[in-house]
């Protein structure tokens, strides 16, 4: 009610770095353990939720732990009464993790088509039934094309790329791997 905490076991306590769940009631509010970035928004969703208009049941936000560290959280929420009284129940998930694997990856990923793009030689990966999931410029450039959007368009697959009497030989050797 009001982001005032009535309810916290002790893996909330866990989560935001407190030693206890009665450390987390004690607070004022619980807008406390929120990053002030998504507060508002955090605030809107319970405002509407406990008189019943429409809004996400689950979401990702920042929290703020006791040390003044985020913590990235994945939230299930619903309306419930408590005491005969509308109230919010949340669950939370620590996905901070899993947050930093994806920006991993995604960085992981950015550097590897920097690489990829940088490079003069043509490249180009095919999935398992030799349908072309990426090509780079320089594949784009050597089937004649100014863009790999122009080139993906006229040739979708692998066997597209080999000579017609050529075909048997490559299907061969490709399934032999």
């Amino acid at each position: 009610r009001d982001l005032r905490l009535i309810f916290a076991n002790q893996t909330a306590a866990d989560i935001f770095g407190y030693a206890s769940p009665e450390e987390l009631l004690d607070l004022p509010s619980g807008a406390s353990l929120v990053a002030p970035e998504d507060r508002e928004r955090l605030r809107e969703y319970n405002a509407a939720r406990l008189t019943d208009q429409e809004r996400p049941t689950r979401y990702e936000h920042r929290g703020l732990r006791k040390d003044g560290r985020h913590v990235w959280l994945q939230t299930f929420a619903r309306r419930v009464q408590w005491d005969g009284v509308p109230a919010v129940q949340s669950t939370l998930v620590d996905i901070t993790e899993q947050k930093a694997a994806e920006e991993e990856r995604q960085r992981s990923e950015e550097n590897f088509r920097h690489l990829i793009e940088g490079t003069g030689l043509s490249v180009i990966i095919f999935d398992p039934q030799w349908n072309i999931i990426f090509l780079n410029q320089a594949s784009a450039r050597l089937f004649g094309f100014d863009t790999t959007d122009e080139c993906l368009e006229a040739i979708r697959t692998g066997a597209q790329m080999v000579y017609e009497e050529d075909r048997p030989m490559v299907d061969h050797n490709r399934h032999l791997r």
